[in-house]
């Protein structure tokens, strides 16, 4: 389906065939996949381009439901529905939700695992566990050719083990441009300078993975948290669109243009992270029936959503919840592999709607208002023994029908309301969850203003303009309204099941199409602050020309150049290391990604961030974008490749990498040589000769020369390891090559004319791909077949009841 209305059509449908396949009613599942499906998270990270996020999390609901199914001994479904959610999960590739997913799953298991054990349940233990097992090698084997090389490569990323050892008291190196040429490049220096530093200096850890101040930089204090009832309690976004308030009349009086439909992009958010899209609202009507399904749902299912809850908001904390998070980042494998902990409530968004449903579920049986096929799914624990189920099932079927019928019959017509809701055993879990999120919710708007300081880590710059104190009156107007909004949307959640409790005749539809308008419209108030219909009036090659749009500058670089694969660019005018807009004109030294190679974030730091020209030059930087957008033309940068005519051998990665502030990279190469077997000895390069680039694609390059002796080539391309596929053939024949420059490629080349080609050739790739696709082939075999065996089954019990019909 089109995005968007297809992204959110599809979280919605997910979550409810999940829901109806657990054995929720219709109108309970709808709502369930609309507090999902439309919850502001997966509005913001969808406004942010989080795709692969919103893809993996899509497929929670079949993970979640198909291990809850192999639970309730309906293996056939429970380890389909779990496979194929596992595997179109991985599919999307955002590997740090289903890993916070898996962790709490530990705890689902430790439940069960000593449920069984008392009960002595071995046989049903093995099976759970081994279908789960085996769904979990399938979905990943499904996926093969992503998690390979995804694996693969990450070890040479920053989050991978660090290549360099720390040195303390270092001296600062020299940062000095020294021809009058590079003298125009000084005044970018200093930019750059800061800019790698805030942004990507602390990247790399001194042990495997992250660091732990730059992984737990997006960290929740309470009053993000409190975001989920109270979407405006820390100020919404950091651009959040106003178009009235304090500071919008002042900005208006003072003549500062708006944007469309009169508002401002203003910084109202004031909570603990640098900078936020928006809130991550749980809404309050969910909330709401989950405390009512603390009350009400009695199996094990909900001692693991309460934890599970409780650990994912422990994670989002991150360096605020220090003392569980810091023991977790140094102990768990992977763990610090992964940034951003707030994010982990991406996974609680589905486990509140869930616990939700339940509690609405179990709710309304407590009236008898509810019936189901399959009716011990929710009523029961699974611990009664495989003798006891159909008794312990008709039991709980008479206590409810019990329950329903003295309700009902001890009601007449003088009877008041009063005492219809003190005997109904609904109100007292209504009433309790009314009283803990309604009466949190007034709290705040009666005393909120007073609890705040309403001031965030980055509100010097607005004090400094007499804006502040504009700004916190409007966080507290956001506050003061959003927590009466709230505490309306759960007295009208409130009022529509006293309703069901008043009125025993009143049909259960009507009660979910009422707190189904209610989830809606209040996701709706919500979304409609980060997304709008404007957002989608353009093409996405309109949105692609607004947002990278060409600068004349970058049309001068073009004009010089008839292809973006014969040139570098490094531009200062922009935030050089974590935007990529200058990336979608030209190949840059420069740009943003979360997962970059560890050698180039290493050269960041030590020499790119100080305007070292000879790196520069050694990475074939052939322009500079200065400061004031101004064309810096480097006539230095040495090209694609390269003769040198010295070798300085090293002996550590420190010393490699060190030796770049020593050395003219045009005639001298550094070489960790003891790293490949003294692969240079003997070898006395004169640097004379030719070499170019003759051809250039994503995974092939071709090089020709022409020397008289046997010489050292440097190559301007990233070196990666022989072992994980990249392979350099000279004349046709696989040859050994090198490190050079602590990141460049490197090879012996003998005298003569002659061909040099590099090919990125990964096992991981080639091999996993073969996997993935028989393995998705027996997936769809597998679900076909169990179709078709759902449709003959369908048809026989349909005959034989017609037979039996007639026969009678």
């Amino acid at each position: 389906m089109e995005r968007p209305i297809g992204t959110f059509i599809g979280l919605m449908s997910i979550t409810y065939i999940a829901l109806i396949l657990m054995g929720l009613p219709v109108g309970i599942s709808v709502i369930g996949a609309i507090g999902f499906g439309f919850a502001t998270n997966n509005i913001i990270l969808y406004e942010a381009g989080h795709m692969m996020k919103v893809g993996t999390l899509a497929y929670m609901p079949f993970i979640i439901g198909g291990l809850f199914l192999l639970i309730r001994k309906s293996f056939l479904n429970g380890f389909l529905l779990y496979t194929l959610g596992m595997g179109l999960s991985i599919y999307h590739a955002h590997i740090q939700m289903l890993y916070y997913l898996m962790l709490i799953f530990i705890v689902l298991g430790v439940i069960y695992l000593g449920i069984w054990i008392k009960e002595k349940k071995f046989s049903l233990l093995g099976t759970v566990i081994a279908l789960a097992l085996f769904g979990t090698i399938l979905g990943v084997a499904a996926n093969t050719a992503r998690l390979w090389t995804t694996y693969e490569f990450a070890d040479e990323t920053m989050r991978g083990e660090p290549i360099l050892k720390p040195v303390a008291d270092r001296a600062s190196e020299p940062n000095e441009l020294e021809s009058g040429d590079q003298s125009a490049e000084s005044q970018g220096s200093e930019v750059a300078d800061s800019q790698a530093a805030d942004t990507q200096g602390s990247e790399a850890a001194s042990g495997g993975g992250l660091d732990w101040e730059y992984a737990m930089a997006w960290s929740n204090n309470t009053v993000d948290l409190l975001t989920g009832i109270i979407p405006g309690i820390a100020g919404g976004s950091s651009t959040e669109s106003l178009d009235h308030g304090s500071a919008v009349d002042a900005l208006r009086r003072a003549g500062v243009r708006s944007g469309p439909g009169g508002s401002y992009q203003l910084p109202l958010y004031w909570g603990a992270l640098p900078s936020t899209s928006g809130p991550i609202y749980f809404g309050a009507v969910l909330l709401f029936l989950a405390v009512i399904g603390l009350r009400t749902v009695k199996s094990p299912l909900k001692w693991w959503l309460v934890s599970a809850i409780l650990i994912t908001v422990l994670l989002s904390y991150g360096k605020n919840a220090a003392w569980f998070n810091q023991f977790l980042f140094d102990t768990i494998p992977m763990f610090n592999k992964f940034r951003t902990p707030n994010s982990v409530l991406s996974v609680t968004t589905y486990l509140i709607p869930l616990l939700a449903v339940l509690g609405l579920y179990h709710w309304m049986k407590l009236g008898g208002d509810v019936q189901s096929d399959d009716e011990s799914n929710f009523s029961q624990s699974n611990t009664s023994s495989e003798s006891d189920a159909a008794t312990t099932k008709s039991k709980s079927k008479s206590k409810a029908q019990s329950r329903s019928n003295r309700s009902k019959s001890s009601r007449n017509k003088n009877q008041t309301w009063l005492a219809i809701l003190k005997q109904d055993p609904r109100t007292q879990p209504m009433l309790i969850a009314l009283g803990i999120t309604g009466g949190f919710a007034l709290f705040i708007a009666l005393f909120g203003t007073s609890l705040f300081s309403f001031r965030g880590a980055n509100d010097a710059a607005y004090a400094e303009s007499g804006l502040l104190p504009l700004l916190i009156e409007d966080r507290q107007s956001l506050l003061t309204g959003d927590a009466w909004r709230t505490l309306f949307y759960i007295l009208g959640a409130a009022v529509i099941m006293t309703l069901a409790i008043l009125k025993p005749t009143l049909r259960k539809e009507y009660i979910f199409a009422g707190l189904t308008i209610l989830v809606t419209a209040d996701f709706w108030g919500v979304n409609r602050r980060y997304i709008e219909p404007s957002d989608f009036q353009a093409t996405q090659a309109e949105l692609q020309e607004e947002f990278y749009a060409e600068r004349p500058i970058d049309r001068q670089i073009k004009e010089r150049e008839t292809s973006r694969h014969d040139y570098r660019v490094l531009d200062l005018s922009i935030n050089t290391f974590i935007t990529n807009k200058t990336s979608f004109h030209h190949n840059t030294i420069g740009g943003y990604s979360a997962v970059k190679m560890r050698r180039i974030q290493d050269l960041i730091e030590e020499h790119i961030s100080k305007m070292n020209m000879d790196v520069l030059n050694m990475l074939n930087t052939t322009y500079i974008i200065t400061q004031q957008e101004q064309l810096f033309v480097n006539e230095q940068a040495l090209g694609w490749a390269w003769f040198v005519d010295d070798i300085r051998r090293v002996d550590t990665p420190r010393a490699e990498i060190d030796a770049l502030h020593e050395i003219d990279p045009a005639r001298t190469a550094i070489v960790l040589d003891r790293e490949f077997d003294n692969y240079t000895e003997g070898l006395q390069p004169t640097g004379t000769g030719t070499i170019e680039r003759v051809e250039y694609t994503l995974d092939d390059w071709r090089y020709e020369y022409n020397t008289d002796s046997d010489q050292l080539a440097v190559f301007s391309e990233i070196w990666y390891k022989p072992e994980k596929g990249l392979h350099a053939y000279l004349n046709g024949e696989r040859v050994d090559f090198i490190r050079a420059n602590y990141a460049l490629r490197a090879i012996k080349v003998p005298a003569g004319q002659g061909v040099i080609e590099f090919r990125f050739e990964p096992a991981s790739f080639l091999v996993g791909d073969k996997i993935t696709r028989a393995t998705s082939f027996l997936l769809v075999f597998f679900i076909l077949g169990l179709m078709g065996f759902r449709i003959v089954q369908g048809v026989r019990s349909g005959n034989g009841k017609e037979l039996a019909e007639s026969a009678g």
